[in-house]
């Protein structure tokens, strides 16, 4: 009887929250010694996430290696997570970032998929009652579809609000080894799919440093799948190292097929192209992004294709992707789009049966050093818009002519014309000052100026003289662009105008400005910190290199092309340095220190932490309420009756 009542009061406690520590990086499903049980030593992945599978309440799954970083190599797809649970290998020692640029993160807890044979395996799966779980500060490697897939199978509201947050993916962040090379990437690294919303990958709120993943995807994969709607991609660094100013492998950074989706503050480098978007996607948001720009404002990390790429590829419903919007009228929406091989912004049709594209618009950005024109829209169907001065697809937004620019030491005056435009209908006209013209005569758009609305004359003409800041110091020609300005948010914009040189007394060019900057690591820990920080670039002008002055101490190397002071120090110190930062205007210097301090005495990796009461290992219990805790009063009061008869 009272062995009956005991199960009955445990099985109670089971129903609410539980915390399964994984203190095994072995491969072992639940069963027999293999259970999550408080004080269980052989708690694997599998087992925990089978657990909690098994309870109707939010979960977390913790780790305890002793603070060592460890890896779980499993030798089969994982068990696809279905009900609310918080997965945190923050648990096992390791820190989320603090750093403003780059990721410090320190990430502990690594899952690796490199002896999964299934085919399309992905290392962590969120489906259908999953929603609103959260997964942060872990590594997920090699897996030969996705690092993390979200999909709601196609049920509607089946799966909403996964949060993917401060993860390395497709990395383990060191940087060197098979690291360096992109081979613990996976084939995609997050894959939103199949009706799945509202999945936020990285953060903007209160935690966004901490939230900062690390996605890396293989040379021909994808950093963000992003095939359903509603989803956030914030404030990642995609297709780079964890300084973000070099590429990591990573074929397209983010690709988009569904709607309502905001992609914003992020850093992305791919080996193709930056952005995709394709298909039935409407309503798409790319805002304040360094798409091929490294995390220090001018490191290349583009690839050979396009930075923002908008097309309709293998579309069987014949639509084009719709009111993408790249950029913004507000403070920090704007993107910087540069050093891609191809386009920074295409925007192309190439289906006589599709549908013509339709409120696509560009505006605050800063876009410049790309291998072809700034902004290409094109109608390769109709053979129309290839060259820049023939005429342009019959969809499209016309570009303004400039008639003239003169400049002075205070401001900046540009003749403008814009034609072939609807009647009596607000456009923005926006213009953008550049070091030299592109190529073609045509753009780019390297530092953005300002911007006027004005209104067309019912002819759909209209000219005049827009007063303007002065030119920043080194620019010499100016671009422009047009956009129409419709009803309920429609915007339309115009490739960008002819280039042409400002007359005047133009402001001179400037070296970079250096500041002073410090951090400070422990011996024998490891070190990655960007010195691009503290460096602004001036004129718009890339940095050519930097320098540290100084010796380094033993273990530590500095990258004289990103600024990355990077490896793990091995003697205690206080290391003086003059960093220097060099444009095609000259060199700047700064001081810089670095302190390292001792590092805490080693531990015994032998065995996990004790429960300082003596009670084996520490494990959170769940809590007895209810029902549970009035059976477990009852088993209480009947023992001490028990006890009081046999005296």
């Amino acid at each position: 009887m009272l062995r009956a009542l005991l199960c009955t009061a445990l099985t109670a406690s089971t129903a609410h929250a539980a915390t399964f520590i994984v203190t095994s990086n072995g491969d072992a499903p639940l069963g027999g010694a293999t259970h999550c049980n408080t004080g269980s030593t052989t708690c694997t992945l599998r087992a925990a996430i089978e657990r909690a599978n098994a309870n109707i309440d939010a979960d977390t799954i913790a780790f305890d290696f002793g603070g060592l970083p460890t890896t779980i190599a499993v030798g089969e797809p994982l068990p696809a997570i279905t009900r609310q649970v918080t997965i945190d290998g923050y648990t096992n020692g390791g820190t989320p970032n603090t750093s403003a640029t780059g990721t410090n993160a320190v990430v502990t807890v690594r899952i690796d998929g490199a002896n999964v044979v299934t085919p399309n395996a992905s290392g962590l799966r969120f489906l259908p009652g999953a929603g609103d779980s959260v997964l942060r500060g872990v590594a997920v490697t090699r897996f030969n579809y996705a690092g993390v897939m979200v999909s709601a199978n196609n049920v509607v509201n089946g799966l909403n609000g996964v949060r993917i947050h401060g993860n390395f993916i497709g990395t383990d962040g060191s940087g060197a080894g098979d690291d360096a090379t992109g081979l613990l990437a996976n084939e995609r690294g997050v894959a939103v799919l199949n009706k799945a919303l509202l999945t936020r990958i990285g953060s903007d709120d209160a935690d966004a440093l901490a939230n900062r993943n690390l996605i890396v995807a293989s040379p021909g994969g994808i950093g963000v799948a992003n095939y359903t709607g509603n989803s956030q991609v914030r404030n990642n660094l995609i297709g780079t190292d964890r300084s973000g100013n070099s590429p990591r492998a990573t074929g397209t950074g983010v690709a988009i097929g569904g709607d309502s989706n905001t992609v914003q503050g992020n850093v992305i480098g791919a080996a193709q192209h930056g952005i995709d978007i394709s298909n039935e996607s409407d309503w798409n948001r790319l805002q304040g992004n360094r798409i091929g720009v490294g995390a220090d404002g001018s490191s290349p990390i583009a690839g050979s294709g396009h930075g923002v790429f908008i097309r309709n590829k293998g579309n069987i419903n014949q639509s084009f992707p719709r009111y993408t919007a790249v950029g913004g009228t507000g403070a920090g929406e704007g993107n910087t789009i540069a050093h891609w091989g191809g386009n920074g912004i295409r925007l192309e049709r190439d289906n006589i049966y599709v549908a013509y594209p339709q409120g696509h618009n560009w505006q605050g950005n800063r876009i410049h050093g790309n291998g072809a024109l700034g902004i290409e829209i094109l109608d390769t169907a109709f053979n129309q818009g290839a060259d820049p001065a023939q005429p342009q697809p019959v969809w499209a937004q016309r570009a303004p002519l400039i008639g003239g620019a003169t400049g002075t030491l205070a401001d900046t005056q540009v003749l403008y014309t814009l034609l072939n435009a609807d009647p009596s209908a607000d456009y923005r006209l926006e213009v953008f000052a550049n070091t030299t013209c592109d190529p073609t005569g045509y753009g780019e758009g390297q530092a953005w100026l300002g911007a006027a609305q004005v209104q067309t004359f019912p002819s759909g003409a209209v000219a005049g003289t827009l007063a303007l800041p002065a030119m920043p110091s080194g620019h010499t020609h100016v671009t422009m662009t047009a956009t129409r300005i419709g009803n309920n948010g429609y915007r339309a914009s115009s490739e960008f105008s002819r280039c042409v040189a400002v007359q005047g007394n133009l402001p001179a060019s400037s070296p970079p400005i250096v500041g002073p900057g410090s951090t400070a690591v422990q011996a024998s820990q490891p070190l990655s910190h960007s010195l691009s920080q503290y460096v602004i670039a001036t004129d718009g002008d890339p940095i050519l290199s930097y320098a540290l002055m100084g010796a380094l101490p033993p273990g530590v190397g500095f990258n004289a092309a990103t600024g990355l002071l990077s490896g793990t120090p091995t003697a205690a110190g206080e290391y003086a340095f003059t960093l220097q930062a060099t444009d095609k205007d000259g060199t700047a210097s700064a001081p810089f220190t670095l302190s390292v301090t001792a590092g805490p005495p080693p531990v015994d990796p032998g065995m996990p932490p004790a429960n300082p009461d003596g009670g084996g290992q520490i494990a959170a219990v769940p809590t007895l309420e209810g029902g549970g805790l009035a059976l477990l009063s009852l088993l209480l009061a009947g023992l001490g009756a028990a006890r009081r008869r046999g005296r």
